[in-house]
């Protein structure tokens, strides 16, 4: 949500590819739907949340960053839990681009 990024984006993404200094994301060009690699800037919150996970992966901190190759059976039973109805993970990218409109990027 707030990052914009695609589920095989999110999956895709390694330590290495995230600059801590920078707070810059890299999405690889092999792993972007475009083909072409780019930066995606990272807000207090996704810092926070990225530093966190950080924090518990601890000494694994090498290779992809979730080390999960799906979340569809995942993300089904948390929607369901959470009682929330026709809500999909590409859902979070619309409310992501409609922030974006409301804060006036073009």
């Amino acid at each position: 949500m707030n990052t914009g990024m695609r589920r095989d984006e999110l999956l895709s993404i390694t330590w290495a590819d995230i600059n801590w200094e920078a707070k810059m994301l890299t999405i690889q060009a092999e792993n972007a739907k475009s083909g072409r690699q780019h930066h995606i800037p990272l807000n207090v919150e996704a810092m926070e949340v990225l530093q966190r996970w950080a924090g518990q992966a601890g000494e694994r901190r090498a290779g992809k960053v979730f080390e999960v190759s799906d979340i569809k059976n995942g993300w089904g039973k948390l929607i369901t839990d959470a009682h929330i109805e026709q809500f999909r993970f590409h859902d979070l990218r619309h409310h992501f681009a409609s922030r974006l409109v409301r804060a006036g990027v073009d």
